[in-house]
């Protein structure tokens, strides 16, 4: 496992990325106060945090690969799964932008909110290329014949849009460990989010979901056909 230059990378990746934004955090003093409601003085904490859930799907990914033992393969199977709608949840984040266009603080004229911006797009990226590499590298090992990677691809990425709708949304506002907490409770809530009125946002994701990883997992396998 330390010897895998890709593996290494993404978590030294977050690594940066966390004493980045807990820097920026620190040197703008109010950037750990959770309970400040001004948008854009939450970002480095809330993003060091998503980050490191979407890191959870990719490492517990990683270690289902790599992991010889029926049973480790199962619990980092179950793991993975559980942690994979974090990654692209990350694209929810976007939101912030408009909290700044409401409150008036988006604009490039400023230092904090430019650093702000881009830790955020920085954020929002690094998550979604977690839940890309988490796909490929599952349908790498696992899946060799390409209808059988379609029908995975597909169902994961409306599961996902699932786990992204309940995590998100205030009334529901789910996390991964809710299924430890209140197994029960939780999967009723997971199937009462199918319904129409729920249609757009999910097929929307779950579309999206679909198109990314198509694009990178194609992408790679073209790079690796070049001569």
């Amino acid at each position: 496992m330390l010897r895998d230059k890709r593996f290494l990378k993404f978590n030294l990746l977050f690594l940066t990325f966390s004493l980045g934004a807990a820097f920026i955090a620190i040197y703008y003093r109010t950037g750990f106060n959770l309970l400040n409601l001004q948008a854009d003085s939450r970002i480095p904490p809330v993003m060091i945090w998503n980050i490191f859930l979407a890191l959870l799907a990719y490492d517990f990914a990683y270690g289902l690969v790599k992991v010889k033992n029926f049973w480790l393969q199962l619990i980092f199977a179950f793991l993975a799964f559980l942690f994979y709608p974090n990654t692209f949840y990350m694209l929810t984040d976007s939101l912030h932008f408009g909290d700044w266009l409401q409150a008036g603080h988006l604009t490039f004229y400023g230092t904090k909110p430019m650093i702000y911006f881009m830790l955020l797009c920085v954020a929002i990226f690094f998550g979604v290329a977690l839940g890309l590499e988490t796909m490929r590298i599952v349908l790498k090992r696992f899946f060799d014949n390409k209808f059988f990677a379609w029908a995975f691809i597909i169902i994961m990425s409306f599961l996902g849009s699932i786990g992204i709708f309940v995590g998100r949304f205030q009334e529901i506002r789910l996390n991964s460990w809710d299924i430890f907490i209140n197994p029960i409770g939780t999967v009723v809530k997971l199937f009462a989010v199918i319904q129409p009125t729920n249609f757009v946002f999910l097929a929307s994701f779950t579309l999206a979901q679909i198109f990314l990883i198509i694009l990178f997992w194609e992408g790679n396998h073209a790079v690796k056909r070049e001569p």
